[in-house]
């Protein structure tokens, strides 16, 4: 046999072992897209759903997990808010931390929220035009059953992904679909696992997984004993009886009590004494005849990371300006000096700032406070989006010009 037609034979080989792998590849990339395409159509045909919830989250500040059980009613509204699905909502839950048990009672009828709990006798009553995603309504409802397009774009943003031998969920044989993603700036290590039902293609279990400075979090979510489109009453939605004993607090209420407003330009800046990451005791006075960024922030607030890097431009931009970044509120065994370095950040960071956030009237993170030369405020501004870099630059030149 001559040299050519030996690597034709060997050529023919090759192809018989590689195109099988690659059919199996194509059909179980099929198989998902179309389990994930089957479920999203059925998902969007929800109108209405009654279902007992389990909640676990691994992302508490305190490292320690918080559970919530409960009986959930949800009814989708007809009007689309900020492109999201607004719904009616009833639930009856048990909320459990490391230490202590509240149960809770909430009704959302597409403009009120009322809410009470055993725990302090009141009854809150909230005027929202929408259900809000980030609080218990959002964990138990919003993320998976009411929205239009789950799993849209998902095949696109995939990095690997796995599919599990068949495993139940209260009693429903399910398709176990592990998905994995790219890595981004402040997230490794993500992927969701979906369990979804073979019979109705509904999910029934969701685990979300992540690396977050260095610690692995997660949120498990699970349905049980679920109704798709049962008919609720609208009356479901909304408290028709008081309960004893209890008061009643109202927007208005609260706004009394509000937390004050941020220090004004001119005021003195409150002295303080923090630590630094090396132990040592860092105190206000000490950049006095210099002018000063306070960074109220913490390891855990995205925006807080967001603006780092644009104040550390600032910082090498400027002399005479320091930079401090107070962490804030932060988890245990967090590290945010390593943190901070590990990003570039190469201004100072104190530590403890919980210490001195009432001081300044920290309401939210990132907050920032400009201090002049004498140790009087010359400005202060809340939370950070595009343009707040900007902001701060035209109060230093403006102050720097004089």
């Amino acid at each position: 046999m001559n040299f050519r037609k030996e690597m034709g034979l060997v050529g023919i080989l090759v192809l018989f072992i590689y195109l099988p792998n690659i059919s199996a590849q194509d059909n179980r990339q099929a198989n998902l897209k179309t389990i994930l395409e089957k479920s999203r159509e059925n998902i969007s045909k929800i109108n209405s759903a009654r279902y007992k919830a389990f909640y676990r989250s691994d992302d508490e500040r305190d490292d320690e997990p918080v559970e919530i059980y409960g009986d959930i009613f949800f009814k989708k509204l007809s009007s689309q808010i900020k492109s999201e699905v607004s719904v009616k909502t009833k639930m009856e839950i048990a909320w459990i931390n490391p230490t202590d048990t509240a149960h809770v009672s909430l009704y959302y009828n597409g403009n009120q929220e009322v809410s009470f709990s055993d725990k302090g006798k009141k009854v809150r009553i909230f005027n929202r035009p929408a259900m809000l995603a980030g609080n218990i309504m959002g964990n138990l409802v919003d993320n998976i059953l009411t929205e239009d397009g789950p799993f849209k774009n998902t095949l696109e943003r995939l990095s690997d992904y796995k599919i599990e031998d068949t495993e139940q969920v209260d009693g429903e044989p399910c398709y176990v679909l592990t998905l994995y993603f790219p890595d981004s700036e402040y997230f490794t290590d993500i992927s969701d696992t979906w369990y979804i039902s073979k019979k109705d293609y509904l999910p029934r279990k969701h685990i979300h997984r992540y690396s977050y400075n260095g610690k692995k979090k997660g949120t498990t979510l699970q349905f049980e004993n679920l109704k798709a489109n049962p008919d609720l009453p609208d009356s479901l939605f909304t408290l028709s009886t008081l309960p004893e004993g209890y008061e009643i607090e109202r927007p208005e209420d609260r706004a009394k009590k509000k937390k004050p407003e941020l220090l004004d330009a001119g005021t003195p800046a409150p002295g303080w004494t923090l630590k630094n990451g090396e132990g040592g005791d860092v105190s206000l006075r000490d950049y006095r005849g210099q002018i000063v960024i306070l960074d109220f922030w913490g390891t855990w607030c995205l925006p807080c990371l967001e603006a780092m890097p644009e104040l550390q431009r600032i910082h090498e931009k400027y002399e005479g300006i320091t930079v401090l970044g107070v962490s804030t509120k932060e988890p245990v065994n967090a590290e945010p000096v390593k943190f901070a370095r590990n990003r570039d950040i190469t201004y100072p960071i104190l530590l403890n700032g919980e210490k001195i956030i009432h001081n300044y009237h920290v309401r939210t993170f990132p907050t920032f406070y400009i201090i002049g030369k004498d140790g009087t405020i010359l400005d202060h501004s809340e939370g950070y989006g595009d343009g707040t870099g900007e902001l701060i630059e035209e109060v230093l030149d403006g102050y720097i010009s004089k």
